[in-house]
């Protein structure tokens, strides 16, 4: 599975190597009621192609039209500027905001670039692209920078890697949880070492979940270690959970919660503490799970667990945009 920003990078890598113009465009400043936020980005080709999205539709049609009908592509990147009430040269947006893109035209030499790009994604790390305005050159940095920052000399955009989260327990609860999350953009796992629960799981009708049936703590040594990762203890044996709670808790997970009553809670936080955490590694645990909307059955408890889930993925997202920037 990949996020939109690798599915954009791996077609635009597909296009250079067929040779086929193409363009990257990417947000670089917003105002008002904008459809899509700073750092968005889209690609295209001379046939038409489009993967991304900058708007609902009306941004991609004026610069396809821009870039393929009037035979004017730009050969340097260049601004693109978009508000409801267009000036002379400047393109429509009807929401009421505006927005400026960054249009950059491709060629075949710019491939390493993109391929390096979605190797360090693939790899699990952030990465920042560097454009030079002036000339369209290119190049890759692993310092760490806001999402986007934009000088009279550059645009800086930080790429993130794909969310993932592992749910621990085969229960109607992780599969509800599995299905939406894995909608919302997250690479999903669950794991369960006890063989009776292995009755819930369908590879045929989840093929998008990867299931492994390996202990708990060795599955988050090896794969949930990082600051885009998130761990969910969900399978009601204090056993398997407490297992998953002691790795997960020492992690960089952003998220790491666990599914019970405010008494079970209390239980969980003294046996932790008795197997050798702290207060301070205890105090990030996200239990009871969820937020409070009064749920009851596997659906609604998924719901809960899902909608704090993505307030946690925008607030880890948050944290890493507002980093300072390196020279």
């Amino acid at each position: 599975m990949l996020n939109l920003q690798q599915i954009v990078v791996q077609q635009v890598i597909e296009w250079l190597h067929a040779n086929q113009v193409c363009w990257f465009a990417t947000i670089s400043h917003t105002y008002g009621s904008s459809p899509r936020p700073v750092g968005s980005i889209m690609a295209c080709n001379d046939q038409g192609h489009v993967v991304g999205s900058l708007s609902g539709g009306c941004v991609e049609e004026t610069l396809l039209q821009r870039v393929i009908d009037s035979g004017n592509a730009p050969e340097t990147p260049q601004f693109l500027h978009y508000r409801e009430n267009p000036e002379e040269g400047l393109g429509a947006l009807p929401c009421g905001g505006e927005l400026q893109v960054l249009l950059e035209p491709l060629s075949p030499a710019h491939l390493p670039h993109f391929e390096t790009l979605l190797h360090a994604l693939s790899q699990r790390h952030a990465i920042q692209r560097r454009v030079t305005l002036a000339s369209g050159e290119m190049d890759l940095s692993y310092n760490k920078h806001p999402l986007l920052a934009l000088s009279p000399t550059h645009l800086r955009h930080t790429f993130f890697p794909l969310f993932q989260v592992l749910l621990v327990g085969l229960t109607p609860v992780s599969l509800y949880v599995a299905e939406m999350a894995h909608s919302l953009e997250f690479r999903v796992t669950v794991c369960d070492p006890r063989e009776k629960h292995h009755v819930h799981w369908q590879a045929q009708a989840h093929p998008f979940i990867t299931f492994t049936d390996k202990f708990p703590d060795d599955v988050i040594r090896a794969q949930f270690n990082d600051r885009y990762s998130a761990i969910i203890a969900l399978a009601h044996d204090p056993r398997i959970d407490d297992m998953a709670l002691m790795e997960a808790l020492l992690s960089k997970a952003f998220y790491v919660g666990a599914m019970g009553s405010e008494r079970s809670a209390h239980h969980r936080r003294s046996r932790l503490l008795e197997l050798g955490l702290n207060e301070t590694h205890i105090a990030s645990l996200h239990a009871p799970i969820g937020l409070p909307i009064g749920s009851k059955t596997p659906m609604e408890i998924a719901v809960s667990i899902v909608a704090q889930l993505i307030l946690m993925r925008n607030k880890s997202l948050a944290q890493q945009r507002s980093l300072p920037v390196e020279s």
